[in-house]
């Protein structure tokens, strides 16, 4: 799904408020470990120890264009569960 030309990319807080509105519940760390898996970047801050490491390369290799840098405030899980 390309989003059109004058739209960016979600953000992976807007991906994740989109989830939980569809009813689908997932905390962050679930969608982060979905991301990595298909090769996606993810911000360190939603990995969990024992992805950190697949996480750190993914970002370092990952060429494609959904990535963007972003200044994020930080996350917390419990709110987003919770909203």
């Amino acid at each position: 799904m390309v989003p059109p030309v004058n739209q960016p990319w979600s953000s992976f807080e807007e991906i994740l408020e989109r989830l939980h509105q569809s009813g689908v519940y997932l905390h962050a760390e679930q969608l982060a470990a979905f991301l990595l898996m298909h090769g996606l970047p993810v911000d360190l801050c939603y990995v969990g120890d024992r992805l950190r490491s697949k996480a750190e390369l993914v970002n370092r290799h990952y060429q494609g264009d959904m990535a963007r840098l972003e200044v994020l405030a930080p996350f917390s899980p419990n709110v987003a569960l919770l909203e």
